[in-house]
């Protein structure tokens, strides 16, 4: 007799989670111990480690417990999203929510080391033009929420089809 409830892919979910949150902390802890800095492709990417006491770009700095906020309650949305999938339902749909949730856990683990800032260090930059400056769990969240995007874009078009 099969049961109603959902049966979760957390077997594809937490090893991403793992993955990418061991990434992000190894690396941060390469450029904190100065194993990591320094011109890697000349003209393009430095590791310049700095630390952010904000949110993106710098913003609101100070307002560590704000940001520890939002991360939890983000990835308590993730977990409930993922724990009401049933198996084979949008499972592609896994691997961007454990990229959100690793680069939101990656981050706040940062929060609650030292004095409360994010470390960065990826520095991309064309004939003097810099972006900011990030890290993995940037990476992961970014790229995350661009395919949840994608991803809602596509499902609408198919429902508007049907």
């Amino acid at each position: 007799m099969k049961s109603g409830r959902p049966r979760p892919n957390w077997g594809i979910f937490f090893p991403m989670v793992i993955l990418i949150l061991f990434m992000d902390l190894v690396s941060k802890q390469m450029v904190v111990a100065g194993h990591w800095s320094g011109t890697i492709i000349p003209g393009l990417l430095d590791f310049t480690p700095v630390t952010n006491p904000g949110a993106a770009f710098g913003l609101l700095p100070g307002a560590r417990f704000f940001f520890v906020g939002i991360k939890l309650m983000a990835a308590l949305v993730i977990l409930r999203m993922v724990a009401k999938r049933r198996t084979g339902e949008g499972g592609w749909l896994l691997i961007p929510l454990a990229m959100i949730m690793a680069g939101a856990l990656g981050n706040l683990f940062d929060r609650f080391r030292g004095n409360g800032e994010v470390v960065d260090f990826v520095d991309f930059h064309i004939a003097g033009h810099h972006w900011y400056i990030w890290n993995v769990a940037d990476a992961a969240v970014s790229v995350g929420a661009a395919l949840v995007v994608l991803h809602m874009l596509i499902s609408h078009r198919r429902e508007s089809r049907d």
